[in-house]
């Protein structure tokens, strides 16, 4: 049987939580370190962040031939792209709209093996994810549980210090939540945002934040 490829989505209603930093972040560590051929589908029409990163850095000499693909397409034609490179990658990540009335989004994510939902810890962003899980738990798991596929489901905080209140008063509840979460946060950095790449390994550190180690979460989710 033909092997055919992993869909994960980096997905939140709410924009801002970091899911076109974390896509590009996961897709340059599948294609660079773990050599697997990977593409993003920039199906965000109303922004192209990804596609928009990778046009500066071929401006700026990145080797174009060395790259993996970023295909830009909108939240309607993106489920039919998914089905047509399902055999010719290992993973294929989709970036959406938050918005799921848009036509197209909600037929992608039910297409994804995996998704990861970044959050901060602000009411705002908390609430959006709550809403999230309750539409892929009502509208999307049943269906793909209904044809023998699995989802698995993770959740991310971003832009989060481990050293704040909110961060140890979510992880004395962490085990009340309905899904799993790294146990890498991402910070609030400048610096991690000027280094995201679609080319680049980032290797940023902090006191608090090892890149490495949320990469090492990621692999074994994989």
């Amino acid at each position: 049987m033909e092997a055919i490829a992993k869909i994960i989505v980096v997905g939140n209603l709410k924009g801002g939580v970091g899911k076109s930093t974390l896509t590009s972040l996961y897709a340059t560590y599948i294609h660079n370190v773990l050599k697997k051929k990977v593409i993003v589908i920039d199906a965000d029409d109303l922004q192209h962040t990804i596609e928009t990163i990778r046009k500066v850095e071929i401006e700026a000499g990145a080797d174009s031939e060395k790259l993996y693909p970023v295909l830009p397409s909108n939240s309607i034609d993106a489920p039919d792209w998914l089905e047509k490179l399902i055999y010719d990658f290992d993973f294929i990540f989709i970036d959406l709209p938050g918005n799921l009335k848009q036509e197209g989004v909600v037929k992608s994510i039910s297409m994804a093996d995996i998704i990861i939902i970044p959050t901060s810890l602000s009411r705002e962003d908390l609430d959006s994810t709550g809403k999230f899980l309750k539409i892929l738990n009502e509208q999307i798991i049943p269906v793909r549980n209904s044809i023998g596929v699995n989802t698995d489901i993770y959740g991310i905080l971003y832009k989060v210090r481990k050293r704040g209140k909110e961060y140890k008063e979510f992880i004395a509840e962490i085990e009340e939540m309905p899904i799993k979460f790294f146990n890498e946060v991402v910070p609030n950095s400048e610096v991690l945002k000027r280094q995201t790449s679609t080319y680049e390994n980032v290797d940023y550190a902090s006191k608090s934040f090892e890149m490495k180690d949320m990469l090492e979460e990621f692999k074994n989710i994989l």
